[in-house]
């Protein structure tokens, strides 16, 4: 059995500070782990933690090759750093480290804030509830007309297909 991290984003800057010590070049690191993704089928591997390394790059108020404003688009460059590196190390290989070159510019100061900031706050967090909780929550919103009748839980409007036929 192998466990994470108690904190991440310490180990990861810990393990950063030390390797800018010894080795006398600025790096960022990440810790990553496998998940499974909402309407996605596979995994991918997503950070858990980071250290010296920006989690976002925020073009927010820059503009497209088009030229058309950008305004809500801030890539995690944590995960998709993470997602990149597995492709390398592998699954089943052993190898639990990899090396990207290329990204100096999200390289910076070890107090950056890490993973952990990319973890949705409970109020903007769209799957924080499972189907059967969601329809529970839909239909008890339904019951106390909060709902319009079309989206009523009664209606089906709501129901999940895994749910079975609507009551």
């Amino acid at each position: 059995v192998l466990l994470l991290p108690v904190d991440p984003d310490a180990s990861a800057r810990s393990i950063a500070a030390g390797l800018r010590q010894r080795l006398g070049v600025e790096v960022g690191v990440i810790v990553s782990d496998t998940l499974g993704r909402a309407w996605r089928e596979g995994q991918t591997d997503h950070a858990i933690g980071a250290g010296g390394v920006q989690v976002f790059e925020d073009l927010r108020g820059g503009t497209d090759a088009e030229g058309r404003p950008l305004v809500v688009t801030m890539p995690c460059v944590a995960d998709e750093l993470a997602a990149a590196a597995d492709l390398v190390k592998g699954k089943a290989t052993r190898r639990p480290v990899a090396v990207v070159r290329g990204r100096a510019d999200l390289v910076g100061a070890l107090d950056l804030p890490g993973a952990r900031s990319i973890v949705r706050p409970l109020e903007r967090d769209m799957f924080r509830l499972g189907a059967d909780e969601a329809y529970a929550e839909g239909f008890a919103a339904g019951a106390a007309g909060l709902m319009p009748p079309e989206a009523s839980p009664r209606s089906g409007g709501l129901r999940p297909a895994s749910a079975g036929p609507a009551a």
